[in-house]
C-alpha cells in the first residue's frame, strides 16, 4: 500500500532519497518554493518516522548521499545563488551543517559517494564536479568540465572501480569518466545512437547493474 506522508507548511516534491547506512531508514528531500523538508521513512514497519524543516535559504533538494549516521544532501537553488551541501543526522532527525559551494555552483543535480568524499556534480551550462569531505565538511578539490570535450548539464552518476561515470541531460548525451582520485577527467565519449538507431539523450539515471552501468533517459 502507499504510504501517506505527513502534511507540512511545505509542499511535499519529492526530489532525492537515500538508505541510511544502517538500511532502518529512507529519508526522502523535498524540493518547494520555500525552504526544503526531509521526511524519514521507517523501512521495517514502513511508516512516516519524522520530518525535518531546514533553514530558510536551502532550497531543492536534488542528491543524497548516505555515509555514516548522515545524509547528506545537494541542492539546485536556482537563480544564480550558491548550492548547498546539507548534512543531516538520520538518528535522530536533526539538521547538522550547511556548506555553502562557490559562486560558480548553482544546480547540483547528482552526487556519488567515493571513499568518505561527496564527489557532486552540477547540471548547468558549464558543469562543475566539485570533491567534498564529508568528515570535515570542507570543500577539497573542484573541476570545471569543459563543455565541447567532457560535457555539460551533469544529471546523473555512477561509481565503478574507483572511477565516476557522469551522463549529460543533452541531445546526443555524452558520458565522461572522472577519476576522483585525481578529480581529472580520463576519457569522455558521445552517445550518438542507441539500439533503435535513434539518437540516445537527456539521460537522467544510471545504475550499476551487474557488471555494467546503465544510462537511461528521456
Amino acid at each position: 500500500d502507499p504510504l501517506l506522508l505527513p502534511p507540512d507548511q511545505r509542499d511535499w516534491y519529492l526530489t532525492s532519497a537515500a538508505v541510511d547506512t544502517s538500511k532502518m531508514f529512507l529519508l526522502f528531500g523535498t524540493s518547494a518554493l520555500g525552504p526544503a523538508s526531509v521526511a524519514r521513512v521507517d523501512l521495517q514497519s514502513f511508516t512516516a518516522s519524522g520530518s525535518l524543516a531546514l533553514p530558510a535559504g536551502v532550497h531543492n533538494l536534488r542528491s543524497a548521499i548516505a555515509y555514516g549516521n548522515f545524509v547528506y544532501f545537494a541542492t539546485d537553488n536556482g537563480l544564480g545563488s550558491f548550492a548547498k551541501i546539507v548534512e543531516v543526522r538520520v538518528d535522530p532527525l536533526t539538521e547538522g551543517r550547511v556548506l555553502e559551494l562557490n559562486h560558480r555552483i548553482s544546480y547540483v543535480k547528482t552526487g556519488v559517494l567515493w571513499e568518505k568524499f561527496g564527489i557532486f556534480m552540477s547540471r548547468q551550462d558549464v558543469s562543475w564536479a566539485v570533491k567534498v569531505n564529508l568528515e570535515t565538511m570542507l570543500l577539497e578539490e573542484e573541476l570545471k568540465l569543459d563543455v565541447e570535450t567532457d560535457g555539460h548539464f551533469i544529471s546523473c552518476a555512477a561509481v565503478r572501480d574507483n572511477l565516476v561515470y557522469m551522463g549529460t541531460d543533452t541531445f546526443k548525451a555524452r558520458i565522461a569518466v572522472l577519476d576522483p582520485s585525481t578529480m581529472d577527467i580520463t576519457t569522455s565519449v558521445k552517445v550518438s545512437t542507441c539500439a533503435q538507431g535513434s539518437n540516445a539523450g537527456h539521460f537522467q539515471t544510471a545504475s550499476i547493474v551487474g557488471d555494467d552501468i546503465v544510462f537511461a533517459g528521456t
